[in-house]
């Protein structure tokens, strides 16, 4: 059975697409038997390292010398997978699909600004014709605060791509003051809603999680997920912010839920989603340190 690729990415720096993607993979780890693969393509790779600390805590030349001619272990070149500005695209991006095709479900983390160059790889093989053929998904998850040039991107991507994708829309709720009347904006964006109405879409909303700069750094220094800093006993964060990242895990884990990860083969059969349907509070209030390592 063939798997699927998920770009996440939202092309804006800082809009928070890193962030979701904590979500999700920590989502999928947690809820599905999804045999999963990160791949991280932002240039400090704090993704890579939280999560897939094997491919990521080493030089990719190191990864490499373990390899032999007879090692058919993909997994070990992930460290060489690369960005480029050129046609490529990717560099070692075969190894992106070639994953996929073999079952796994392939995280892709994206840095901003990375839209030319997952275009320049997708046209070079008219890899969207081949994903059609192979029955490999390509998911396009896309973090947005609703402004004026995060939806033009967004409108780019489904004239483009139209129905070969699924998309998933983040909507970034902690954005929201920045962005003075950002949702009034997008409702009444007659052409991306006319986009959103046609082709598979599901909306999600984003809260905000409210930690000191100095936290986020502590987090990313020590490759911390989400789930093990708010375990019981770890001294990395507060007893609020603990509550804090559970309460927002917690929220986003109740969302993710709703997305049919291997029931999306048709896409003739599909229905929109409402993201009001799926921003429901079933929030458990009840907070025991205690029990934290336990709750995901």
């Amino acid at each position: 059975m063939s798997g699927s690729i998920h770009f996440v990415n939202g092309e804006i720096s800082g809009i928070g697409s890193s962030l979701f993607c904590r979500s999700l993979i920590e989502y999928l780890k947690k809820s599905t038997d999804l045999d999963l693969t990160i791949i991280d393509l932002e240039p400090i790779c704090v993704i890579g390292k939280t999560y897939a600390s094997q491919y990521y805590s080493q030089t990719s030349e190191a990864l490499i010398s373990e390899k032999s001619i007879f090692d058919d272990d993909l997994e070990l070149e992930i460290p060489t997978i690369k960005l480029s500005s050129g046609a490529v695209g990717i560099e070692q991006g075969d190894l992106i699909y070639e994953l996929a095709y073999q079952g796994k479900t392939v995280i892709v983390n994206l840095p901003s600004r990375s839209y030319e160059s997952v275009h320049n790889w997708l046209q070079l093989a008219d890899i969207v014709e081949l994903s059609k053929q192979t029955k490999v998904q390509i998911w396009q998850w896309f973090t947005t605060n609703g402004s004026a040039d995060s939806m033009d991107i967004l409108s780019k991507l489904y004239q483009i791509y139209a129905h070969s994708f699924n998309y998933v829309i983040i909507k970034n709720e902690g954005d929201y003051p920045r962005i003075q009347n950002s949702w009034f904006s997008w409702k009444n964006n007659i052409e991306l809603q006319a986009y959103i109405e046609t082709f598979p879409t599901y909306q999600l909303m984003m809260p905000s999680l409210s930690l000191p700069d100095y936290r986020w750094d502590i987090l990313s220094q020590n490759c911390l997920s989400f789930t093990t800093a708010k375990s019981h006993g770890h001294s990395a964060v507060t007893i609020l912010e603990k509550q804090k990242i559970h309460t927002w895990l917690n929220t986003m884990f109740n969302q993710l839920s709703s997305i049919p990860f291997n029931q999306f083969d048709d896409l003739s059969e599909f229905s929109a989603f409402d993201d009001d349907d799926l921003f429901s509070d079933d929030t458990d209030d009840d907070f025991d340190e205690n029990e934290l390592s336990f709750l995901f």
